[in-house]
């Protein structure tokens, strides 16, 4: 699977997210609550940054697409939800991460362009939540 890994100018986030959210995060650190979860949304800056994992060096903001190469290896094409409902690993690569919180990572589905998703390194799974990057940005969480 080839797609593009690195940002090399902030400004491509408007690409990739919407700008309303950009708005929302620009300087400053935001924290939301998700179920039991506090997590941190990243800012700018830090959607940007260059992170490795599974020695795939990327954008925070594309950094599912490192998970997915070795999740396909041991799930096939799909991951699931906590409804056992079927998500496309080329949808879980494509869907921009926005922050995490104890190494799950949270991000808008590629699909929707508004739903949020946590998903979860240890097993590949996700969790859909009722949360979306509307309710975020107009602080309805």
């Amino acid at each position: 699977m080839t797609y593009k890994a690195v940002l090399n100018n902030p400004s491509q986030l408007n690409e990739i997210i919407h700008s309303d959210y950009l708005n929302f995060i620009k300087d400053k650190v935001q924290i939301i609550r998700i179920d039991e979860g506090v997590f941190k949304l990243y800012t700018i800056d830090e959607l940007c940054q260059l992170v490795t994992i599974d020695n795939k060096k990327m954008s925070t903001i594309y950094s599912l697409k490192a998970y997915v190469e070795t999740l396909r290896e041991f799930l096939g094409n799909f991951t699931y939800d906590q409804n056992g409902n079927p998500f496309t690993l080329l949808r879980l690569a494509l869907s921009p991460v926005i922050g995490s919180e104890n190494g799950n990572p949270i991000f808008v589905d590629y699909k929707d362009k508004n739903t949020i998703y946590i998903f979860h390194p240890d097993g590949g799974d996700i969790t859909k939540t009722t949360l979306t990057l509307n309710k975020i940005i107009k602080n309805e969480y």
